[in-house]
């Protein structure tokens, strides 16, 4: 796996990214979101992320994007949005086996605390949460709007 320590803001892009595998990000600091899914579909799997801040983590863009996040483990995470932003007119999260030890909000460009590590802000969202753990965060986990369906087991 690739290891990736950088002072600048990190974008991997969705509109051309299938998949992230076996990547662990450590120390990022960026004023963007970490990865931005565009009217796709993306696997992330087999990664960590570690002592990093940053926008968001995982942006949802455009118009019909589906996402499934397994193996991961997320530890000492600040953003200064929702970390994960479901906010295209169609969203699709599938969140199994990952472990998050530590989120928290940090004044950004907004002064609201109405964030959390998953924001269901706009459209319609499906989401399903298996066989994880979330531990110690200091923003809400999960804050959705009425168009979610969300499935934990």
């Amino acid at each position: 796996g690739a290891l990736i320590s950088l002072g600048e803001p990190t974008i991997f892009k969705g509109d051309y990214l299938s998949s992230l595998s076996h990547v662990s990000f450590n120390d990022v600091r960026g004023t963007h979101s970490i990865v931005v899914v565009i009217d796709t579909s993306l696997l992330v799997e087999h990664c960590t992320l570690e002592n990093s801040a940053a926008d968001g983590l995982l942006d949802f863009d455009g118009s019909n994007v589906k996402a499934t996040v397994r193996d991961c483990t997320l530890r000492n995470v600040s953003c200064s949005r929702d970390c994960v932003d479901l906010s295209s007119s169609y969203n699709e999260l599938v969140i199994s086996n990952v472990s998050v030890d530590g989120w928290r909000w940090v004044e950004g460009y907004s002064t609201s605390l109405s964030y959390s590590l998953v924001g269901c802000s706009r459209g319609e969202v499906n989401m399903t949460v298996q066989d994880s753990s979330f531990v110690n965060g200091t923003s809400k986990l999960f804050l959705c709007n009425r168009r979610t369906r969300l499935r934990i087991n």
